[in-house]
């Protein structure tokens, strides 16, 4: 009996020390205790399908001890006792987790995840087909269409808009009075996609923030929509930048249509999406008033949830860095924590400059309407001591036009209001978050180490000046497409992100 026991015990040990610990993921999210800036310890931790996945910059420790021959039966209970508990823990926080997530869902507070047979019909009948820049060219043909209600041009160059607008939409468009909106997009996702004669035809669940104007007066709402998007099969995506741009998809023209619908500056039939993806329909699911003011004291929602990682996040990591031989984790999360550093600072400061070199166009038009909307209440956010915890790789994906990298990063500040003369209004000390923040880099191209000094990435200059258009003022190149460096092109908290 004794001399079972001696290997016996040693390898319930091992077990006991392998089994995780039922409160280092307390309802789903990593737990830590304490935290440093960066330049202070660190290791990577957790686990993944290619070693590791996250970069945690929190301090560990960790201690053991020893045992006696004649103490081998009670230890070796202990043991047993303690495995069934960490067992029983362990599928507990399992069922709390999976049950915490379908609640939410149940709720409606979090948009239904894309499933894999709606990429697979894009990817296979849309030539050049980048989820990355369909997210951007909904985004951008949806802001633009409710910016410019009341008439083309109310809103800057709205003709721009007028080709991807179904021509149902576009005399909407016209007819919509002086009304005119301000919108800010929280979330969106794909819910379905489908073949009918000849089109394809994505449907869109957008949830937005809504400013409308009328004469002097302004009223806020949030929306919930569903967008319908059509192209014919087959046509061939054109280049971001071509996309980004709007106007006549032959062309480039910014001009009102004919009324055969062909563009007047090429005479190509355009008015009915014979060339790119144009919506089609609008379904407004949820429209709510809500006041006017800026300060939102709402608690944080789904940071214990755990993090949702692609299961192929292995072999995309493999085929990311054989792509690019230099990429190493420390070296592309450096880069990310970097960004998010840059981009508190400049929204505390209220300075949009700041935040513009870091930022696809689409993202930081959002920025830059929320700081205008602080601006004009004489309130600031003023985030300070921030500490970032960790940062953990969550999915890759790879294109025709791009990398995308999603990382969920968690940190702590103290977040606070405070009016015009600094006095305070409203707030939390240590407020703990975590969000999942989406990077891009342009794909087919050679690529540097990524960078993790403030400085342009194209020509090692300083970021000052850096326009309100991207561009660098010393080299003249648009820094903020991912052509030179990743930037960030979304941010979701956690209870919309779905994968």
């Amino acid at each position: 009996m004794r001399q079972q026991m001696r290997w016996l015990l040693p390898l319930l040990v091992a077990l006991a020390l392998l089994a995780p610990a039922a409160s280092t993921r307390a309802g789903g999210g990593d737990t830590y205790s304490g935290g440093s800036d960066y330049g202070g310890s660190s290791d990577y931790g957790g686990s993944s399908d290619y070693g590791s996945s996250s970069y945690d910059y929190s301090s560990s420790s960790s201690s053991g001890g020893g045992t006696s021959e004649g103490g081998e039966l009670a230890i070796l209970l202990i043991f047993l006792f303690i495995g069934g508990l960490t067992v029983l823990g362990v599928a507990v926080q399992h069922w709390d987790r999976r049950s915490t997530r379908k609640r939410a869902m149940a709720s409606g507070k979090m948009l239904p995840a894309a499933q894999p047979y709606m990429f697979e019909l894009l990817n296979t009948h849309v030539g050049n087909f980048s989820r990355v820049m369909f997210d951007a060219f909904v985004r951008l043909v949806y802001t633009r269409y409710h910016e410019s209600q009341g008439g083309f041009g109310s809103a800057g160059n709205a003709l721009a808009v007028a080709p991807y607008l179904s021509p149902a939409l576009r005399a909407k468009f016209k007819a919509a009075g002086d009304e005119s909106g301000w919108i800010v997009v929280g979330a969106q996702r794909i819910t379905h996609v489908a073949l009918a004669e000849g089109r394809i035809i994505a449907h869109v669940h957008i949830k937005a923030n809504l400013r409308l104007k009328t004469g002097d007066k302004f009223k806020r709402q949030l929306l919930s929509e569903e967008l319908r998007f059509e192209r014919p099969v087959g046509v061939v995506s054109r280049e971001p930048e071509k996309v980004y741009s709007l106007g006549c998809p032959a062309c480039g023209a910014s001009q009102e249509l004919t009324l055969r619908g062909t563009c007047p500056s090429c005479g190509t039939a355009i008015g009915g999406g014979e060339l790119d993806w144009q919506l089609t329909g609008i379904k407004t699911l949820a429209r709510t008033d809500v006041g006017e003011g800026v300060i939102s004291q709402a608690a944080e929602v789904g940071t214990n949830l755990p993090t949702v990682v692609d299961p192929r996040l292995k072999s995309r990591w493999r085929a990311l860095t054989s792509r690019d031989p230099q990429l190493t984790q420390e070296l592309l999360l450096a880069r990310f924590k970097m960004i998010f550093e840059a981009i508190q600072k400049g929204w505390t400061m209220q300075d949009a400059g700041l935040i513009r070199p870091h930022e696809l166009d689409t993202l930081y038009d959002m920025h830059v309407y929320w700081l205008a909307r602080f601006k004009e209440e004489r309130i600031r956010n003023v985030l300070e001591n921030l500490k970032v915890k960790r940062i953990e790789l969550a999915k890759i994906d790879h294109d025709a036009w791009y990398d995308a990298v999603t990382v969920r990063i968690r940190a702590q500040v103290d977040d606070f209001y405070v009016d015009a003369e600094g006095n305070p209004l409203a707030g939390e000390a240590g407020r703990e978050f975590t969000e999942y923040w989406t990077f891009i880099r342009r794909s087919g191209r050679q690529h540097g180490v990524p960078r993790a000094k403030l400085e342009c990435p194209s020509c090692g200059a300083a970021l000052d000046k850096v326009n309100q258009a991207g561009i660098c003022e010393y080299c003249g190149n648009k820094v903020v497409t991912g052509d030179f460096d990743w930037v960030l092109a979304t941010i979701e908290q956690d209870e919309e992100y779905r994968g």
